[in-house]
């Protein structure tokens, strides 16, 4: 018998991978999906008076820019956006251009770290997660996929290592256009808050789509007859679990911000990181709230599932029950013993049958005062 299956999903593993394993530290390894795609980059300068920036732009005009900001004046902010650190040539160069330690160049390639946040001397480190909702693929859970992204402040200047290139930054790059509010008055400090409330934000998107998966399974947990229903729960449930692997650390790392404030964010951005955290409490504690709701649709179903058994199964002992005494009757008769008045009777076959029929309706006002019909 073949099992049928839903459709498969590709996804990033759950757990790092073992390439680095027995390693020397500070081995600068990538252990994330293997590409072979050219590394681009976004650089963006700007200050309060206005912006200049190149989109997709050669390694070297990011590495020019990292080395610009020697000479720029104080207060303009330079933004470097890598797309891909998978190759590594390209990571030691910009390792090397920005004096980072050889661990955190390690940290950058070993995709998969557990955020958090590393001051050095000079520069301050941040290793983050951010989310992508896959759609969901027939009636399956939308899937989940976080990347790491690695954040370097070094005084006026901020850089940004994503595994791939994306557009999840382009919301950020549109507020340096338009210039409103803080966003250029605010230093390399209020970029990086930016960036951290853009990150967390994410964690809002995968809720709402998996509360809304959650709702549409809700309606069908209590008809057990409804398919695959129990492994839509079971896939919703490793979702939620792995938003909660995400969400977890990212508090705890705005929370050591916020008590240990490093000196590249600045002492204005603390407030800001206090509205943050709180984002990030919410995502968590709404996180845990689907899980137990998740938890407890499956026992639901688990119990409206043992239910419809219960039923089919009282069904089949009532009419069990039923024959059991008319297979004894006509057991009786069907006997070949020779001296056996009643089968000589002329009313006989009648009088099995009334009996039979006495017997049945019997039993069946017997089960409805007992109230098992």
């Amino acid at each position: 018998m073949t099992r049928r299956r839903g459709p498969r999903r590709v996804r990033a593993p759950l757990a790092p991978s073992a390439r680095k394993a027995g390693l020397e530290p500070g081995e600068l390894v990538y252990t994330g999906i293997e590409r072979d795609d050219e590394v681009k980059v976004h650089v963006t300068v700007y200050d309060a008076d206005g912006f200049d920036e190149r989109l997709d732009a050669p390694v070297q005009v990011g590495l020019d820019a990292i080395a610009a900001t020697a000479v720029q004046p104080a207060g303009r902010v330079t933004w470097v956006d890598v797309g891909g650190v998978h190759d590594l040539d390209v990571l030691r160069a910009f390792g090397l251009a920005l004096g980072l330690h050889p661990l955190t160049l390690e940290d950058v390639a070993h995709v998969g770290q557990r955020p958090k946040a590393e001051p050095f001397d000079g520069y301050l480190f941040l290793a983050l997660r951010t989310l992508h909702v896959a759609p969901a693929v027939g009636d399956v859970a939308p899937a989940l996929r976080d990347e790491q992204v690695s954040v370097v402040v070094r005084g006026d200047l901020v850089v940004t290592f994503q595994e791939r290139p994306t557009e999840r930054f382009e919301p950020v790059r549109e507020r340096v256009r338009r210039g409103r509010g803080r966003m250029r008055q605010g230093g390399a400090g209020y970029l990086t808050y930016t960036l951290l409330d853009g990150i967390v934000d994410q964690g809002f998107v995968a809720l709402e789509a998996l509360s809304d998966q959650l709702e549409r399974l809700e309606e069908r947990v209590l008809d057990a007859s409804a398919p695959r229903v129990l492994e839509h729960l079971v896939q919703l449930k490793r979702e939620l679990a792995h938003l909660r692997r995400v969400a977890s650390p990212t508090r705890e790392l705005l929370a050591a911000l916020r008590r240990d404030a490093p000196a590249e964010l600045g002492a204005v951005v603390l407030t800001d990181l206090r509205d943050v955290h709180d984002h990030a409490m919410h995502v968590l504690d709404a996180t845990d709230t689907l899980r137990e709701v998740a938890g407890s649709l499956q026992e639901t179903y688990a119990a409206s599932v043992a239910n419809r058994m219960n039923e089919v199964i009282k069904v089949l002992t009532v009419f069990t029950a039923l024959f059991m005494p008319l297979t004894f009757v006509v057991g009786v008769y069907g006997m070949n013993f020779r001296h056996m008045p009643e089968l000589y009777w002329p009313w006989g076959y009648a009088a099995v049958w009334g009996l039979m029929v006495a017997i049945t309706l019997g039993l069946l006002v017997w089960f409805r005062r007992r109230r098992w019909l």
